[in-house]
């Protein structure tokens, strides 16, 4: 056995013959071996005069493949501003291994063929923008370990007119701006000059969607 440092394997077998007589020897390979590599079964033996010394057939273990498979997982994780929410995606990967006949033992890598964990489209929030646009489809085949994905969502950006108005004249519009933000954020609102007071609203808070102009109401500032 070249494998396990020129071990004797099988039985010993003993040939007797005279000088020059050649003998058919009728030799098998054993169960789980296969001859080495640039060596070949002798078919019959010539007996010398003196020195006949013992044939020797090198062997390597015998091997043979066979079926696995592996379950791999991939976690998605979205992490929502109404809270997580997850999804988990679980692939079967079929492989073939090469198994030493002798000894059990696997040899080498495991061969794995291609199997997929799908593409998905990232939910939309309105108002938030994702890390990502789409979870891509990708190849599970050399996966060891659970997979996770996180998808975050920021704040997207908003706007909202505010308008002005003189509540001593009517409601007669006197200013207009745009005001800028995030959705959920809070920002504070004050008088467009020294000439007025701010009645109400004081602040405001973005919304996801739908920011309608802000109708803020003045009164005329006084001086003593």
């Amino acid at each position: 056995d070249d494998q396990k440092s020129g071990e004797e394997v099988g039985t010993t077998h003993n040939y007797a013959g005279e000088t020059d007589k050649t003998i058919s020897l009728n030799l098998t390979v054993p169960v789980n071996y296969v001859l080495a590599d640039n060596d070949s079964l002798p078919q019959s033996y010539t007996f010398k005069a003196e020195n006949n010394a013992p044939i020797i057939v090198h062997l390597k273990h015998a091997t043979k493949a066979e079926s696995t498979s592996k379950s791999v997982v991939r976690d998605i994780i979205f992490k929502k501003p109404t809270g997580t929410v997850s999804r988990k995606q679980i692939v079967t990967v079929n492989g073939t291994k090469t198994i030493d006949k002798v000894t059990g033992d696997q040899v080498g890598s495991t061969n794995w063929q291609d199997a997929y964990f799908e593409g998905m489209d990232v939910p939309n929030v309105k108002g938030y923008v994702p890390s990502v646009s789409k979870i891509e489809r990708a190849n599970a085949k050399d996966v060891t370990t659970p997979l996770t994905v996180t998808v975050s969502y920021t704040a997207g950006n908003q706007t909202v007119a505010v308008k002005f108005v003189d509540d001593q004249k009517s409601g007669e519009e006197v200013a207009s701006q745009t005001k800028t933000g995030k959705t959920g954020q809070t920002i504070e609102l004050s008088s467009p000059n020294d000439k007025y007071e701010l009645v109400s609203p004081s602040s405001y808070t973005f919304k996801a969607e739908n920011n309608a102009p802000i109708i803020v109401h003045l009164k005329h500032a006084t001086k003593a």
